[in-house]
């Protein structure tokens, strides 16, 4: 199972699908062995988690190829193809772009931290950039080109936020916090597993102890016995 965990996170980490089909390979080991398990109950228990388990994680791994493993893929090419066009309109007109910048420093801090405060962050920097670009020489010049760029940048940028928070923005949200409590029901019921097969080992144990002084008891009196009854035969003879 961490086997299963590691190459999970190393795939969320570094969005390479080579670790995808090494979590199916270890996922395999663990519900075979879980299947080949003695018992019964628990057996079916930790096979429904798991199933739970590998559901959140495909579904993990398909929102992730939505949101793109490169950034050229998926919403993430899509909001750099926004940005460059977006950039390029703006050139020439250094406090737009300064604006537009800002705009990005707030989409890189929330992509780098996940945290939605840089999404309330580049909002309100995208109004901002917005009314600028209406107030400027370019919508006067007939440039409405422009503020529909500044409008494309902004939805792709929703787009890829809400679909990150479909995924979850920390490991207690969204998919992530599905995979999580499943990953951590699948673990409860094998710690139990081993839990009784411990006490099924120390039960088993306790006895092979009785059933020992049990045999050495009677080995003791049976010795007892042939050792008192060759002495009274001694005794007769004599």
């Amino acid at each position: 199972m961490l086997q299963c965990r590691r190459h999970e996170k190393d795939f969320l980490a570094r969005r390479d699908t080579a670790y995808v089909s090494r979590y199916v390979a270890a996922y395999d080991r663990v519900s075979v062995g879980a299947k080949g398990t003695d018992a019964a109950i628990p057996s079916l228990s930790i096979l429904r988690h798991m199933e739970n388990y590998r559901l959140a994680s495909h579904d993990i791994v398909l929102a992730m190829s939505e949101v793109g493993l490169t950034e050229n893929e998926g919403l993430r090419g899509e909001l750099r193809a926004a940005i460059q066009n977006a950039e390029q309109a703006l050139e020439g007109h250094d406090e737009l772009l300064i604006l537009i910048l800002t705009c990005r420093r707030h989409e890189k801090d929330f992509l780098l931290r996940n945290d939605a405060i840089y999404v309330s962050r580049f909002e309100r920097s995208a109004d901002e950039l917005l009314r600028a670009v209406l107030e400027s020489d370019l919508a006067a010049g007939g440039q409405f080109r422009v503020p529909d760029l500044i409008f494309a940048y902004r939805e792709a940028f929703g787009s890829l936020v809400d679909r990150l928070e479909d995924i979850g923005l920390d490991e207690n949200s969204g998919l992530r916090g599905k995979m999580r409590s499943a990953i951590h029901q699948t673990e409860s019921v094998i710690e139990k597993m081993h839990s009784h097969a411990d006490v099924d080992r120390e039960c088993v144990f306790r006895d092979s102890i009785n059933v020992a002084a049990t045999l050495a008891a009677l080995i003791v009196i049976a010795t007892g016995l042939l050792f008192k009854a060759v002495k009274n035969d001694t005794a007769l003879r004599g």
